[in-house]
């Protein structure tokens, strides 16, 4: 009895430093960044490429949009992206309508989203955040300010 409980022992102690070892090699991931949007076009955020080796694992994408009064969003996601530019998985986050905001002689709609997530890239994989708003009549419309920030961890 005595071995069994000292070899337990052993192994609960080697589980517990297996799990340290991998908690120290994990380290937290956080990027912020502004949309690329031009005119009448989508907007997109390219975030960084996951380096050779490493994994990074998402938990929070939030994002930040203005547009102008009579657009409707048409889409908005966090995607990621392969090295060939095809898309190996996407999420369409939660947005919701905050204000109407008048700035200059323009009155804007502004959303936002703050979503609990899961969403994986490996190495030469990219996180693209991407958001397009339409007109009435099916014609895309200026996106006059996209933000978008994304958190976990890289392992």
């Amino acid at each position: 009895m005595r071995v069994f409980r000292a070899a337990v022992a052993m192994l609960a102690g080697l589980g517990a430093l297996l799990l340290a070892s991998a908690a120290a090699q994990a380290a937290d991931y956080q990027h912020y960044r502004d949309g690329a949007c031009p005119t009448g076009g989508g907007c997109a955020i390219n975030f960084p490429v996951v380096p050779a080796g490493k994994t990074v694992r998402i938990d929070n994408f939030s994002c930040y949009l203005r547009i102008p009064t009579g657009l409707s969003v048409g889409a908005l996601q966090l995607v990621v992206v392969n090295a060939n530019g095809s898309r190996a998985f996407a999420t369409t986050p939660n947005l919701a309508f905050q204000s109407i905001v008048k700035i200059g002689a323009t009155t804007q709609q502004v959303h936002t989203s703050n979503d609990t997530i899961r969403a994986v890239a490996r190495p030469t994989q990219v996180f693209r955040a991407y958001v397009n708003a339409y007109d009435g009549n099916g014609t895309l419309g200026r996106v006059l300010q996209f933000s978008c920030g994304i958190s976990g961890t890289v392992v």
